[in-house]
Parts: C-alpha cells; structure tokens; sequence
C-alpha cells in the first residue's frame, strides 16, 4: 500500500470487476463461434475430397487444446492446473492421431499393434481424471462420501457391460499376445476409469452450470464411440471416416 500510495496509483474500488472478467465479457458468445466452427469443420471432413480426411481431423483435434489455453489465459481459473492437464490430454490424442494417419503413408505398410501410437492413446485417459479429479479436489475439499458411493455405483453396473462385451473377448482370445491382451483391454478399462472419476464430479453438491453439461457430454460422447469402435473392431467392421467420427469430434469440440 506504501509503494502504491508513492507512486501516486489510485487502488480499484472493492467491487471492480478483474481484469480477467473484463477480458472475457468482451466475448461472450465465444464458445458458440468455436462450436459452430467446429461442426463447419466436421461437416468439411464428410465432404469430398475432403471426406476422411487425417490432417483435417487433427486440426478439429487440436482445437479443443488451442480453446483452454485461451481460456485459462482470459479468465484465469483458480485451477488452471486441471485445465492444462485437460490441453495435454487432448494434445496427446491428437499425436496419436497423427501417428494413425501418418504411418502407411510415410512407411507404404499397415499400421503395427500396439504401436507408439496406442502409448498416447493411453497417455490421455490419465491426463483428463487427473484434471477432473483436481476439479473435484476444489468444488470438494472436504471431501464428499455420498457422491463417491453414488459414483462407484454407476460405474460398477456400466463396468460390468464393459467388461462382458469389451475386455473378456480379447482376455480369452489365445490367438493374440500377452502385450496384445493388455493394450486392448487396457482402453475400455481406461474408459471406465474417466467414467467413474467424471461421475463423481458431476453428482457431487457443487453448482452445476453450462460448462459441466458440456465437459459431461464430451465424456460421455468418448466413451461411447469408443465402446462402439471397440464392438465394430472385434467384429472387423469399422471403417476410417465413417460416421463414427462424429463422436470424436463431438468430444473435441463439447470438451473445447
């Protein structure tokens, strides 16, 4: 107060907006820009020549990355750790993308399982509950019981399917490697796991606003193209720039 007082600097009233909130008030509509040019680009991906097409995918992507570190920068949360997290998940999906899409053209040969790709794949599911788990660490930091125990519940049961439908077929698949069992079971696993750490974020006592719906249906939309592309992949009929893409890019853009 001393050296403000010196330098003759008047201080703000106790009431004034930061300048953060200033920022972003400016625009307000900012995230309905990016959603609706984000399905500009997905509808761009179903297009010929364009249809299918990786470098465009990553771009959509990426973008969710780019949106939170903007984000974090014009309102300044009081967890900006968990938003980071959330960026470096997302930019770990997308290097696994782009190792999917790059790899027959750059080598002229199919793709190997597991590949480093599958190594980012992985990288990701971490990255997002722990972002998610710091969140709940600040709506609670007391701790919340009957949320964990309304959490466990619904993940057991949609664990369950997980495991009957997803993991027991590749558990007891001989054919296939110790190394390959493990990475295939590892990713419906993982998405159990972000299930019942986003579960417990969304039925605790903490305000839910706009932004929780989204962050919610982002998962839920990852989880479930990634259930579907785990059922068509065991019975050999997913094919690349099919319809099921728009989950993923759903995910991206709600999560942006």
């Amino acid at each position: 107060m001393a050296e403000t007082a010196a330098v003759g600097t008047q201080a703000p009233p106790p009431d004034a907006a930061p300048p953060s909130a200033s920022r972003a008030a400016r625009w307000p509509h900012l995230w309905k820009a990016y959603l609706a040019l984000g399905a500009v680009l997905v509808a761009l991906y179903y297009l010929s020549p364009l249809r299918g097409n990786g470098a465009l995918f990553n771009l959509i992507g990426l973008s969710p990355a780019i949106a939170i570190v903007v984000a974090v920068r014009l309102h300044k949360p009081k967890s900006p750790s968990a938003w980071y997290l959330f960026a470096a998940g997302h930019v770990m999906f997308v290097i696994g993308d782009a190792f999917y899409y790059s790899y027959p053209l750059v080598t002229n040969q199919e793709l190997p399982f597991p590949s480093v790709g599958d190594v980012f794949y992985l990288a990701v599911y971490p990255a997002l509950a722990g972002g998610l788990l710091v969140l709940i660490h600040r709506r609670n930091p007391r701790g919340d019981r009957a949320s964990l125990i309304d959490a466990l519940i619904i993940t057991t049961g949609l664990g369950l399917l997980s495991w009957v439908f997803l993991m027991e077929p590749y558990a007891h698949d001989a054919s296939l490697s110790l190394l390959d069992r493990g990475v295939l079971i590892a990713f419906p696993l993982m998405d159990v796991l972000l299930l019942a750490v986003a579960m417990r974020l969304f039925v605790d006592n903490g305000m839910r606003g706009p932004s929780l719906y989204l962050l919610l249906f982002s998962i839920v939309s990852l989880l479930a193209t990634d259930a579907v592309y785990n059922l068509a992949s065991l019975n050999g009929t997913y094919d690349e720039g099919s319809l099921l893409d728009i989950g993923w890019a759903a995910y991206y853009l709600l999560w942006g």
